[in-house]
Order: C-alpha cells, then structure tokens, then sequence
C-alpha cells in the first residue's frame, strides 16, 4: 500500500509563519480594589514576593494610615491601574536588594498612567533598591516627613522624579540613584536638603543606558536658608525656581551653574549669611536667568559683611527684573570681594556699591560688558 502524503499549500505555510505571537500579560497573584472608596492599610502590613511576574495589582488608590507601616518585601512587583496612587499617612519601608529589586510600575507602562507614591506621615521612611516608573506628576512626592532613598532607579515619567515639597521635609539618605526619561527635573527640593545629594547619583538621566530627562537640573523650590543650616552646590546645573534668602552659609563649588527663574535672586540677609563662590580658571561658575535675556531675575542683593562674601571666576548676566536693585550685584549695606568675575547684559549696572564705595574689595581681572547703565552706579 502507497502511503499518501498531504501537500500543505503554500498560502497557508506563508499565513502561519507571519501569525504574530501572543503577547502575555502579567497576571498579578493578589488584586487590591475597593469599588467605592480608598483601600485602607490601618494596621501593619508586609506585601510579599510570592515569585509571579507580578504579586500585587493596585486597582483602586491605596492609604496607609497614620498607626500602620506598609513593608514590602524584597523582590516584589506591584502594578498600578490608571489614576491610582499610594498615599502614606504611616510608614513605607521599601528595601530592596541588587538582586531582588522591588518594582512599582504602570499596568500599562506608559508615562503618566499612575500617580505615583505621596508621603505625607511624621516617620521616616526607607526605600533602597526600588524601580518606579511610568507616573504622573511626581513619581515620588514628600512633604512633612522624612525619607531615605537609595540605589533605586525612577524612570519614564510625565512629571518629577523626586520631589521634597515643604522646608520641613527631611531627606535622610541618599545615594547612588538613577532619574531618568523625566519629562521635568530629576530631583526637586528645598535648598537646606542639597547637603544630602551625592556624586555618584544620575540626576540627569545622562549615563549609559539612561534616557535623559526633558530639564537637565536640579531644581530648588525653596530658597530658604537659615542657621545653624548650611549649604553647599556642587558641579551641576540648578534650576531656582524660588528667590534664595540666605541667613547662613552657602558655599557654590567651581563648576556649579545657576538658572534663575523669572523675578528670583539671591538675598544674603544677616550677619550670619554668607556667600562664597570660588571657581577657577577652567570650571567657573555661572549665575544666569533661565532664559538668556537682560532682565530675566533680580541679581545678588548683599546686606552681610561677612569676610567669608567672595566671588572669583563668576559670570553674572540676565539680571535687573526689579526696579530696586539696580545691579547686578547690589551692596545694600554688604560687603564682597570680587576677582576675574564677568558682569555682562544686565538691565541696570554691573555692581551697585550702595553708599560705601569701600564695601567692594576688586582684587582685578574683572571684566563689564552690555550693562545697560554702566558698570558702575555712580
């Protein structure tokens, strides 16, 4: 007998090798949904790797209340529905582990699906080895409370990727971070929380493998200063987007870059405020407006006579945006030591002495360019 042997045609050989393959979605071992109102944690609660793909799928926003503390184990995997959030009027404590990192993401990862984690409690708070991305807004917002975070990657989001609200919020720890794919700035803070910002952190999405964020700052969002506080900018590039009142020390590093926003400047307003800004030849410092106009931000306004008040190998321009500080730097009863500084397109003067000619110290190699009333106000 004569086996018979099937001829597949052609057609169908051709439609089965261009069928796509099924996407699968992640199935989420624990839904966490309430149909008419908040999900509340009230009492402490760990959330655990139960070694799926994903472990917990947040349908409906969740709060932790203030007596509870929210643990997530190391390894877990949480997903977010669309407009959920993670509010914590308690405690988040969220350690990870380089090879058990916890992920907190969108259902769909796409930017600004969910609305992120908001800290709002009177503890502190951990989070180390922990990836957040696809939020809106802020992927992580503080505000009242304490935080540490470290080694913790935040990425493809439409708004912040860390942002400390109120001057009485608290950063605790920091290190080793990565924000990156942002739509706004990496890290938005007050200026006394710049202390705790380390070198090895990639705050502008910018080292290898990383998407860099639409502002390539960081962004200060309360300017206040006062003693026995101190702070110090490092090599970077700032956006102020708040006026900065200094009542202690600030110490600007070479290389550091000021953006002011419109109508912000600096005020050193006591005998303990202080400002000292020392570039060098190869990494000055620059303070500038956030858009490359005369006029842009108010300038430096200087009432300390502190002799710790220095400026070498600055650049100052784009100043003169109020009509009473009539320089780029203002001596209003201040004192200031200058040296191969640049004072360039501002409205009014370069340097206004106020009536103490002698408050000035120029230690030479200064340079005046394109102000508007001159370099010097008579």
């Amino acid at each position: 007998m004569k086996k018979m042997i099937l001829a597949v045609p052609a057609l169908v050989l051709s439609l089965l090798a261009c069928t796509p393959t099924p996407v699968v979605l992640d199935t989420c071992t624990t839904e966490i949904s309430s149909a008419n109102s908040n999900n509340i944690i009230s009492s402490n609660t760990t959330w655990v790797n139960s070694a799926s793909s994903c472990d917990y799928l947040i349908k409906n926003s969740v709060e932790v209340s203030a007596a509870a503390t929210l643990t997530i184990a190391a390894g877990t995997t949480i997903q977010f529905e669309t407009g959920t959030r993670m509010q914590l009027l308690g405690i988040l404590i969220a350690n990870g582990s380089s090879n058990a990192r916890i992920t907190l993401r969108g259902a769909t990862q796409n930017a600004g699906f969910w609305n992120g984690i908001r800290l709002f409690n009177a503890g502190s708070n951990q989070m180390a080895f922990v990836n957040i991305s696809d939020t809106a807004v802020a992927a992580i917002f503080v505000r009242n409370t304490k935080l540490a975070l470290s080694d913790s990657r935040i990425s493809n989001n439409s708004g912040y990727g860390l942002e400390i609200d109120s001057q009485s919020a608290d950063l605790t720890g920091f290190a080793r971070n990565v924000f990156s794919g942002t739509v706004l700035s990496g890290v938005k803070l007050s200026l006394k929380n710049i202390k705790y910002l380390d070198s090895a952190t990639d705050y502008h999405g910018t080292g290898a493998g990383n998407t860099p964020n639409g502002k390539s700052s960081i962004e200060i969002s309360n300017g206040l200063l006062e003693s026995p506080e101190t702070a110090t900018l490092k090599a970077q590039k700032y956006l102020i987007a708040d006026s900065l009142n200094i009542d202690a020390a600030l110490t600007i590093e070479p290389g550091a870059v000021l953006e002011f926003a419109s109508g912000n400047g600096i005020y050193i307003n006591s005998p303990q405020g202080s400002l000292s800004a020392i570039g060098s030849s190869s990494q000055r410092i620059g303070f500038r407006g956030v858009t490359p106009n005369a006029g842009t931000w108010i300038g430096m306004v200087i009432g300390s006579q502190s002799m710790i008040n220095r400026l070498e190998f600055v650049d100052i321009m784009h100043t003169g945006s109020a009509s009473g500080v009539v320089g780029a730097l203002y001596l209003n009863g201040g004192k200031m030591i200058i040296k191969d500084s640049s004072f360039s397109n501002n409205s009014y003067y370069g340097i206004n002495r106020g009536f103490d000619p002698s408050a000035l110290t120029d230690l030479g190699g200064n340079t005046f360019a394109n102000n508007s009333l001159g370099n010097f106000a008579p």
